[in-house]
């Protein structure tokens, strides 16, 4: 890509791609340089980095909203798993 992304402006910087193989297995690196895997295959792997993106994005949000706790019964011998406490973000 010879261009800047939305958003940016400048020098364009040099740019990898995530994904690569070796000895036959696929892996995906991070922005903060973490390399991922091995898999099978580059389509396991691109499935993977979206779930890692996903994780990654709800920890951040999480992060900000801080967590409610809500007793929702008022006996305490609830079957429930949390035995009727809940957290909401």
């Amino acid at each position: 890509m010879d261009r800047n992304r939305r958003g940016e402006s400048g020098r364009i910087p040099f740019r990898t791609g995530r994904f690569f193989s070796v000895g036959g297995e696929w892996f995906f690196s991070t922005r903060e340089g973490e390399n991922h895997g091995p898999y099978a295959s580059r389509q396991i792997a691109e499935a993977a980095l979206l779930n890692f993106v996903r994780n990654r994005s709800f920890a951040h949000t999480a992060a900000k909203k801080p967590a409610v706790f809500i007793h929702e019964s008022e006996d305490d011998s609830d079957d429930r798993p949390g035995g009727g406490h809940r957290f909401y973000w």
